[in-house]
């Protein structure tokens, strides 16, 4: 179950190349597929709103977020009528191991592949749960989420080497202000969830650490002969070089979210 896991999270960034992800779509998304994994991906989801608000995000912005969902093809939903009717979730376009689907898809894997998908998995899996473990007694909202999950990203792009470097025009303005994500990653340094150091501005990009994986990451490494240690990791989403950083995402469409409160 934790291949589907990492397939559901892998698959949302692919959607957000093409259509840029907020960090509401992005932390409901996410919430969602944690969700699945604990009841075993069956699906539909039964959620209520109250489940979410207002911790990631107020009323207005899930239903916003949901929308956009639906309109990239990662989820279906279905609002029964009624004040307090219950919102049924699936979560689409993933394979759930041991299904028909699954079994083709890991058929066209080699040996190699299948032990690196399964080692990203198992990382990416341990590293959600630290987060998520403690949400219900210590809520974190929807920028915390997506920020935390974008370092597990560019980290996945990288082979897991930690730290990771990204500036901020990697994820500003598209999926947060600068703003917020200032104050996104100042939470996630005081709850010990990573390390952060500034970059030379001209010369390297900001390093952020996730915590829990710098140890497990490094066990990785020394046990995996295949990567050795001293191996450069491949350049990390987000880390241009210095003329390249200024010009910034401009290709990208961006999004205005100043109307969006969490």
């Amino acid at each position: 179950m934790r291949k589907s896991y990492l397939e559901c999270v892998r698959l949302m960034w692919e959607k957000h190349k093409a259509t840029p992800l907020r960090a509401s779509d992005i932390a409901l998304y996410l919430f969602l597929v944690n969700e699945a994994y604990g009841n075993g991906w069956t699906m539909p989801l039964n959620i209520a709103n109250g489940m979410m608000c207002p911790m990631l995000f107020k009323k207005s912005t899930l239903e916003s977020a949901r929308k956009r969902l639906v309109e990239v093809r990662l989820i279906e939903c279905v609002i029964p009528k009624g004040n307090r009717s219950t919102p049924a979730y699936t979560i689409i376009n993933i394979n759930v191991e041991g299904g028909d689907e699954s079994k083709v898809a890991s058929a066209s894997l080699s040996d190699r592949e299948k032990k690196s998908m399964d080692k990203s998995a198992n990382i990416l899996v341990a590293a959600a749960n630290t987060l998520w473990e403690t949400f219900e007694d210590n809520a974190f909202n929807a920028y915390e989420v997506a920020l935390y999950f974008y370092m597990l990203h560019i980290a996945d792009n990288a082979q897991w080497a930690m730290p990771v470097r990204f500036r901020d025009a990697a994820i500003v303005p598209n999926i947060m202000q600068s703003k917020a994500l200032e104050e996104a990653r100042q939470e996630l340094v005081k709850r010990g969830l990573v390390t952060f150091e500034t970059g030379d501005v001209a010369r390297t990009a900001p390093k952020y650490t996730v915590t829990c994986l710098a140890k497990k990451v490094k066990d990785m490494a020394v046990n995996n002969p295949a990567t050795p240690a001293n191996e450069q990791p491949q350049k990390a989403e987000g880390v241009k070089e210095p003329d390249e950083q200024s010009k910034g995402n401009s290709n990208m469409p961006k999004h205005d979210v100043f109307d969006e409160e969490y």
